[in-house]
């Protein structure tokens, strides 16, 4: 009697461990897959993240935003506690880099009702790591932005073999306006370099490598404006 109950969980386990696993892959497949080196730059989020994808939002497709089910189940935990699903909250499908071991997810959280020195509204950029079966690794928040935040990085292979991969990122927050006018917006603040690196066992790495004064805003790209890093001040 007593080996048939322990047939009966031994199955049962398997089971839900079967189901999870199959509820991972649905979830993570969502993420489109990207391959080293790649830059990012907060200021084309439609380039990494499904919610701000305008052929998406063309097509209306309903895997542009995570599942409040998802988000339970892969993203917050007792360990890593996140912001639930409302109305002035969601969570977008990014892109991922997949290993043997690991796969390495970037997601964003959409928070319509943070403030900043300047307004309401962050997007926090998170970077995940995940086991085959799904279970987090580890987790940090790796850059934001807002009308006061900025985010410009490279994603590239560690100098360390042993290592899955290396981000240098450069995190600005605005302080106060040079420039504000129709045409043309410049602020000053600061800027902070940050090297993550996610080494052989799924855990990232997080170190400050410097801090600067810099100038940020609307400069002409070509024959279009676009947003960018005037110049580093001393």
């Amino acid at each position: 009697m007593r080996t048939e109950i322990l047939t009966i969980l031994l199955v049962f386990c398997q089971f839900v461990a079967m189901a999870q696993e199959d509820n991972f892959q649905k979830y993570i497949n969502n993420f489109k897959e990207r391959e080293l080196p790649m830059e990012f730059n907060s200021d084309s989020l439609g380039n990494y993240f499904s919610r701000y994808d305008k052929k998406l939002q063309k097509s209306k497709n309903d895997n542009s935003e995570i599942s409040t089910e998802y988000v339970l189940k892969f993203i917050c935990s007792e360990k890593y506690p996140c912001e639930k699903v409302n109305k002035s909250n969601f969570y977008s499908y990014g892109f991922k880099f997949t290993f043997d071991k690991y796969t390495i997810a970037i997601f964003n959280m959409n928070c319509s009702d943070c403030t900043t020195k300047f307004g309401l509204w962050i997007n926090y950029f998170y970077m995940i790591v995940y086991d085959k079966s799904g279970k987090i690794i580890d987790e940090k928040i790796i850059g934001k932005s807002s009308d006061q935040h900025f985010a410009i990085g490279e994603f590239e292979k560690s100098e360390n073999n042993k290592d899955l991969l290396s981000l240098n990122i450069k995190n600005g927050t605005m302080l106060e306006y040079v420039v504000n006018t129709v045409d043309s917006c410049i602020l000053d603040g600061d800027l902070d370099y940050y090297n993550y690196t996610v080494n052989d066992k799924g855990i990232i790495e997080e170190k400050k490598i410097n801090s600067k004064k810099c100038r940020y805003g609307t400069s002409v790209c070509g024959d279009v404006k676009c947003n960018k890093i005037i110049k580093e001040l001393d």
